[in-house]
């Protein structure tokens, strides 16, 4: 919320979508919408059905996941195969995941955030070059490569050659 705040601060056309239940963070995350000074510019629409999630990301101007802790990260995967630009956490399960088709930033660094989304708003070659990039790398990751990943997994545990 930080982040946005600042990034919105001189574009009053700009909003934020916060799809997704409340879960585990809900109240924090109500108390940072009230105290951001932009709430009316903050959009909650709670759960988004599967079918509409890439219409939501073809939509956006850019995709903000700044992950503390994840495991796979399935909606940074969602962004790139839409080719929305991406802005995401260093660090983590996420620059495995996004590579070089994403902005990368310090995990809990509003500030960076902040920065890497107003250059990807105002940069239309960088934008466009995340637009690109997304596609190519989330083909990348199928169930088929998945599954061979686990095998191959289990053979190295179980002492098997591959």
């Amino acid at each position: 919320m930080r982040a946005f705040a600042r990034v919105a601060r001189d574009r009053p056309e700009l909003r934020l979508v916060l799809a997704g239940r409340d879960g585990w963070g809900a109240a924090a995350v109500r108390d940072a919408v009230a105290s951001s000074g932009v709430t009316s510019r903050v959009l909650r629409p709670g759960f988004v059905p599967d079918d509409a999630l890439p219409a939501l990301y073809r939509q956006a101007e850019v995709v903000a996941y700044p992950s503390l802790v994840e495991g796979f990260g399935l909606p940074v995967l969602e962004a790139l195969t839409c080719g929305t630009p991406l802005v995401t956490t260093r660090g983590s399960a996420m620059e495995e995941v996004a590579g070089e088709a994403a902005l990368l930033v310090p995990p809990g660094d509003a500030g960076a955030l902040a920065e890497a989304l107003d250059r990807v708003l105002t940069d239309p070659d960088l934008a466009a070059r995340l637009r690109r990039a997304g596609p190519a790398r989330a083909a990348s990751f199928t169930w088929a490569a998945s599954a061979e990943g686990h095998v191959d997994a289990y053979r190295v545990a179980a002492g098997v050659a591959a």
